[in-house]
């Protein structure tokens, strides 16, 4: 299963989705998994399982670097795409399907409202970040 998950430019929203990523490493554990983040964030990414692809999105004038990232993944066919950052480009993606964070009218936990992305219903997953190769 190709995956391509998009989150925060910012390194404490980027950890807080680390939950969402390690279910779906749970959920499908042959994925292979693209990320896309902030240069800084990135880096917390580098260890997990299943990500073969690390796509840092540096902040351009115009909002040039959603162009930057449609240019790396656009020639995919993807089984899913998460996108954290609510943005247009996973809707001009080729996708089997997509699941699209929206903020929550309700004052809820940052972690609540984006594992509630995957709408299965699970209860959220604490953050999880890799820190060798056996964590």
């Amino acid at each position: 299963m190709k995956i391509l998950f998009i989150t925060s430019n910012r390194i404490g929203d980027a950890v807080l989705s680390t939950g969402v990523l390690n279910r779906l490493i749970s959920t499908y554990p042959e994925s292979k998994i693209t990320v896309a983040s902030g240069p800084i964030a990135s880096t917390i990414f580098n260890l997990t399982p299943n990500v073969i692809n690390i796509i840092k999105l540096k902040k351009q004038k115009y909002s040039l670097h959603w162009f930057y990232l449609w240019s790396q993944v656009y020639n995919n066919i993807w089984d899913l795409v998460i996108d954290l950052r609510s943005s247009l480009i996973s809707f001009v993606l080729l996708s089997k399907n997509r699941k699209i964070y929206k903020k929550s009218p309700n004052i809820i936990h940052k972690v609540r409202q984006l594992s509630n992305v995957l709408g299965d219903g699970a209860p959220p997953q604490s953050p999880k970040i890799y820190i060798d190769k056996k964590s």
